[in-house]
């Protein structure tokens, strides 16, 4: 999945050389022996920028065979791609990740961002964490965002990212180039 990913991005680049390519790893895909090789490998074959690919691994697969999966983590990093911690606040142990691993990034899962435009609850666990992420380096993107009164109050609060509905439905692959053509502005105002 990996190559292909790549390969399409790669395309995709030479339209808005900004993007970045961001792939979901399994705790699996972390106990892979073969598995920096293989990155690496992709890179190398696809001409791809290591800082253009963005690695995104649940808390949840992180606690499964932890130290190993750490090691490869760290590997990963020192490949020189970027690493998020996804659905962020969802795992037992978020804190101790965000000081151990040298991740870039943090992805606050859409059940605390759904309905922050009207439960104060899910808007001061959003402040915190976005705080928490920001004064340790980590930059922060909400996933699930659907309406626009989301954006604002995450916006607000200075959330870095967003994804969700609100920006667009998963497309085909064929349909990538219209949509970044209709919307590259945005797209490279969001890359930057």
């Amino acid at each position: 999945m990996l190559d292909e990913s790549m390969r399409q991005c790669r395309h995709w680049l030479t339209f808005n050389p900004g993007l970045h390519l961001s792939v979901n790893m399994t705790a699996q895909d972390l106990q892979d022996s073969y598995l920096i090789r293989n990155v690496a490998d992709t890179l190398a074959k696809h001409g791809f920028n290591a800082r253009q690919l963005h690695i995104e691994i649940t808390e949840s697969n992180m606690m499964t065979h932890s130290r190993h999966s750490r090691r490869m983590i760290s590997q990963l990093h020192e490949l020189g791609v970027s690493l998020s911690i996804d659905d962020f606040g969802t795992g037992f142990s978020s804190l101790a990740y965000l000081k151990q691993l040298p991740t870039q990034a943090i992805k606050i899962d859409k059940s605390f961002v759904r309905d922050i435009a009207s439960d104060s609850s899910d808007e001061i666990i959003v402040r915190s964490v976005i705080d928490i992420a920001h004064n340790m380096g980590q930059v922060v993107i909400a996933e699930g965002i659907e309406e626009p009164e989301c954006l604002e109050r995450l916006l607000a609060l200075g959330c870095d990212y967003g994804q969700g509905f609100l920006f667009s439905r998963p497309i085909p692959t064929n349909e990538v180039l219209p949509w970044l053509r209709e919307r590259g502005e945005l797209v490279r105002q969001a890359a930057v």
